[in-house]
């Protein structure tokens, strides 16, 4: 009775301390979150260097805010599909102008919260790219509320800052103007310029409004007199209008409160041509550029204007200014330099020019590209001193923050342009006992030894794994250089791989030239390699994923800088970037495949297809060649023609591709979507087992190629042309149509996803007005029964290999259910050996990430009350909407902006896959469709697993010795 009990508490004590729940502070325990926001159109830093704001427009259509100290986001808004005109700050808002000047909002400029938003109704020339938009705050009536004026298209509207109240609108009466900047305002009149549309010379026309109703005062004339032409325009916020002639080396100026008109010989200083003038925002100077890349600062006036600084002309410098809170103006040159990077600032108060150098190891030219913008940001100390911070962005799209003579901080904006991404295994650290897996070393040892050394080596490991756990990790610990580590990042970041596979190196390629290497469990980048000097990537293979010694491989591609019609392509080491080699290719690629045969180096041979349909290989060498002509005959790629709406077939003959298939579409149909197999994707079973024990034989064609058109078919009802969204399946050896779905009144866009034998796409039904997504199962039309699980292992064993020559077409089960919201893209979770549920990872519109089971997915789901066999089966009553549950997001509160990619790969254990989602921010996440069945979570209870046992044990030796004892007695009766 009392071990009874004793076993009932310790049960329940047992069982206590576990709970199944996901805290705040376990958020970003297995996943990371890197927010980007893009490429900078427009900078504005505060006023005030102590607020550290630096407010910004991309041309992501991203506006927000960055701490300027840190280089943190404070916040920031996606604005869709609209692009960001012109943003401006004053006070306590700040301003965007989007959507091609149609669209005016007003920020809280602490927060981000929208304050108003208005439409413009401006009708702007959407065809022209190279249109200008102005928006500027005013105090018109001189109390504490501001006024905005917007500029667009041939209008000028003031709005009230504070509640978006339309004050009023003024309209040229002339439909030839464009490019309309404010240059002046004040309580009774507001100017405003811009240049005739009807001719090629940027002549300069002003018009006068009245800011107090609206009222023309005068429309649009000529603003410059003597200026026939203008190279460059620039103004001032003091309305001082600049007008550069080139030819005539002079620069004619305007200023609107007094109507004053002067021109300038400055232009003509120095033996090279002026190209632009640009005016400093609040102060009477200008900067004006000369062909060779020099500029001076110069005063405004009159005929003898006065040069404060020269700077002379360096091949790819870029000049930029700012004022701090005294007014006290500073003026810095940027120049690239084969030591790294030369900053020049000259303060006009002082007359001092300071110079600071940094070395290629924080900015080069090579690894960073050239300088494509500069903000400056003046401030003065407490000492009362000025200092100065310079934020520049690269042609890398790195934004560096330069700080006196240091780099403050950096952020890798390439990131928010991923074309391609891939993921590497992290070679696992050597055991102890590795040696004792060697033959010599069995055969050389009798069984006692090896027992003894294997017993040694087990405990070496252990005690190695307890002093690396990072609860034991209390000060920064010694890394020591893997033997494939020839960079030195292993010294820097844990490059050692784990027994789950969790660990792992992110790959990625950008648009901006960018490969960047970054680790899975860090988020924090390991490497970077920058080639947008020399080519446009597009794409990557990884050609050597597993190697002994950590030596792995892959393969960069894509079209040369210097001759577009040459293919660039280099090699690099995905685990430390380094670069093994690289060459260019004096042909046009048109097609690129890996080719599962080994070369020499046990790396896979990477196929191209140029313009002439040639075929080459990479890496070029007779072995290579030999292996491959062996079995080209069996090598079939495709080529898509958008234009053509048509798909053609090639096979390769004497390394030349002929075409042997072509699939062209009806008509009026246009290729919307593709989506192939998964290469390596595992596949457990050939079978699916019913309820009542019947096998379903899947259709498993690892050449089958998912196609979405779209087109027009005339509806004779209604005498009207309704839109059509069509799938086809199409096996890629022999171009056979296997099956295609039709869905009348229905649009894209289009998302496909395949695994094994199942085809998932979303659509859009216009007649319903919703969201759909649809499923294909495909099943083999055989009269073959397999009727027992032995049967059943041998089929699968028998379907090892596949041939397209010898597939009938398959029957196909279909269902269509209806999603709550658009989905962007979709993967499939699959697991290493293919047990799992392999669940459908979905994009959703409002970028967020949903695990959806595949059971809600099945076309078999019976309509109406399920019978026994279904329900032996396991399946669940037919219901025509997706349930979306919370607790199936994979990015719970977070947002992963302009999400559109995801990637998924498996870990080494059977329950667990990785998934990165790219957009314009990156996210990676561990997901466990059938939970993590194989492991014990992070939050198991291990001391009360100890204490169980040790009590199980004290336990069971009391009543042994109680027993023992008992019998004893009883003996003795």
């Amino acid at each position: 009775m009392l071990a009874r009990l004793s076993f009932f508490f310790l049960s329940v004590f047992v069982c206590l301390p576990f709970a199944s729940s996901l805290y705040e502070d376990q958020a970003g325990l297995n996943d990371f979150h890197v927010q980007n926001i893009g490429k900078p159109t427009s900078l504005l830093f505060h006023p005030d260097p102590h607020k550290r704001r630096l407010f910004f427009a991309t041309d992501l259509n991203v506006i927000g805010a960055l701490d300027s100290k840190h280089g943190t986001i404070l916040w920031r808004h996606s604005l869709g599909n609209e692009e960001i005109n012109a943003i401006e700050y004053s006070g306590r808002f700040l301003a965007s102008l989007s959507g091609r000047g149609k669209i005016v909002r007003v920020w809280n400029a602490a927060d981000g919260t929208l304050v108003w938003d208005q439409s413009t109704q401006s009708e702007t020339d959407d065809s022209r790219r190279d249109m200008k938009f102005s928006i500027r705050f005013t105090d018109v009536n001189g109390g504490d509320a501001e006024e905005l004026i917007v500029a667009t298209g041939n209008m000028v509207q003031m709005y009230s800052a504070s509640n978006g109240r339309k004050m009023w609108e003024w309209k040229s009466k002339k439909n030839n103007v464009k490019d309309l900047e404010i240059l002046h305002s004040d309580a009774k009149s507001l100017h405003v310029v811009a240049v005739d549309s009807n001719k090629v010379d940027r002549e300069p026309m002003l018009a006068k409004i009245s800011t107090k109703d609206g009222s023309s005062l005068s429309d649009f004339g000529k603003a410059i007199e003597g200026a026939t032409k203008c190279d460059s325009l620039s103004s001032n916020y003091a309305g001082i209008l600049a007008c550069l002639q080139s030819s005539a080396g002079s620069v004619h100026f305007f200023k609107a409160e007094t109507g004053k008109r002067w021109t300038s010989s400055v232009a003509t200083q120095g033996s090279n041509e002026a190209i632009s003038v640009e005016l400093l925002k609040n102060h009477e100077m200008m900067i004006v550029r000369y062909v060779n890349q020099a500029a001076v600062l110069a005063s405004l006036d009159a005929n003898a204007v006065k040069v404060f600084h020269t700077f002379e002309g360096q091949p790819g410098s870029l000049i930029s200014y700012g004022s701090d809170k005294n007014g006290d103006v500073l003026v810095a040159q940027a120049q690239p330099t084969s030591k790294g990077l030369e900053l020049k600032s000259f303060h006009l108060k002082t007359q001092e020019v300071v110079t600071h150098e940094f070395p290629s190891s924080i900015w080069s030219k090579e690894e960073n590209g050239g300088i494509e913008m500069m903000a400056m940001n003046p401030y003065v100390r407490k000492d009362g001193s000025g200092g100065l911070r310079v934020l520049m962005l690269s042609e890398n799209y790195a934004m560096t923050l330069f700080q006196q003579g240091s780099v403050l901080w950096e952020r890798h904006e390439s990131l928010a342009y991923i074309s391609e991404t891939e993921m590497v295994d992290l070679p696992l650290p050597a055991l102890s006992h590795n040696e004792l897996l060697d033959e010599n070393v069995i055969n050389s040892l009798n069984p006692i030894s090896r027992l003894v050394r294997r017993c040694i080596a087990d405990l070496s490991d252990l005690i190695d794994f307890i002093l690396k756990s990072p609860q034991l990790q209390t000060g920064p610990s010694t890394r020591q250089r893997a033997a494939w580590d020839g960079v030195g990042v292993s010294l820097q970041h844990d490059m050692s791989g784990d027994r789950f596979g969790f660990n792992k190196i992110l790959v990625f390629i950008t648009a901006p030239g960018m490969v960047v290497g970054m680790h899975s469990q860090t988020g924090k980048i390991v490497w970077k390699k920058f080639y947008g000097n020399d080519a446009i990537l597009e794409r990557f293979f990884l050609t050597k994923a597993t190697s002994p010694d950590g030596k792995l491989e892959c393969l960069v591609l894509g079209r040369s800088k210097q001759n577009s019609g040459h293919t660039f392509v280099a090699w690099l080491q995905p685990l430390t970037g380094a670069e093994i080699s690289r060459k260019v290719l004096p042909v046009k690629t048109v097609q690129a495949s890996l080719v599962p045969l080994l070369t020499e180096k046990h790396a896979y041979m990477v196929m191209l297809m140029d313009s002439a349909r040639k075929v080459h290989l990479l890496p070029d060498t007779a072995k290579t060649r030999e292996a491959f002509s062996k079995r080209s005959s069996r090598i079939v790629l495709y080529l898509v023609d958008k234009e053509r709406s048509a798909i053609d077939g090639y096979g390769i003959r004497e390394m030349r591709g002929e075409v042997i298939w072509t699939v062209a579409f009806p008509k009026g149909e246009k290729l919307l979507t593709l989506s192939a197999q998964r290469m390596n994707e595992a596949i457990r079973s050939a079978g699916r087992v019913l309820g009542n024990r019947a096998v379903l034989l899947k259709y498993l064609n690892k050449n089958l190629l998912a196609v979405a058109t779209g087109t027009q078919e005339r509806n004779e009802r209604v005498g009207q042309a309704d839109p059509v969204v069509r799938v086809y399946l199409i096996d890629t050896v022999i171009g056979a149509i296997v099956h295609t779905a039709s869905h009348k009144d229905a649009t894209g866009p289009v998302e496909i996803v395949q695994s094994e034998n199942v085809v998932i796409y979303t659509l859009w039904n216009n007649k319903k007005q919703r969201n759909e997504m649809a499923v294909l199962e495909l099943y083999e039309n055989t009269k073959k029964e397999i009727l027992t699980a032995g049967e059943m292992m041998m089929y699968n064993d028998s379907k090892t290999t596949y041939t397209s020559h010898g597939l009938d077409k398959p029957r196909v089960l279909s269902q269509t259910y209806i999603t709550h919201t658009a989905v962007k893209t979709m993967a499939v979770a699959h697991t290493m050996h293919g047990i799992t549920t392999k669940n459908v990872i979905a994009a959703l519109a409002s970028d967020q990430i949903l695990s959806i089971d595949k059971k809600l997915l099945d076309p078999r789901r019976p309509v109406g009350k399920p019978s026994p066999d279904d329900m032996e089966e396991g399946l669940m009553p037919y219901s025509p909407f997706l349930p979306v549950m919370p607790t199936a997001v994979l990015s719970y509160n977070r947002t992963i902006l302009q999400l559109r990619k995801i990637v998924v790969a498996p870990a080494r254990i059977e329950s667990t896959c990785l998934m990165v989602a790219v957009g314009a921010d990156v996210f990676f996440s561990r997901v466990t469709p059938a939970k993590a069945f194989d492991c014990l979570g992070d939050d198991f209870n291990y001391a009360s697993l100890v204490l169980s046992t040790l009590a199980l044990a004290l336990l069971s030796w009391a009543v042994s010795w109680f027993q023992a004892k008992r019998e004893l007695a009883q003996a003795w009766k």
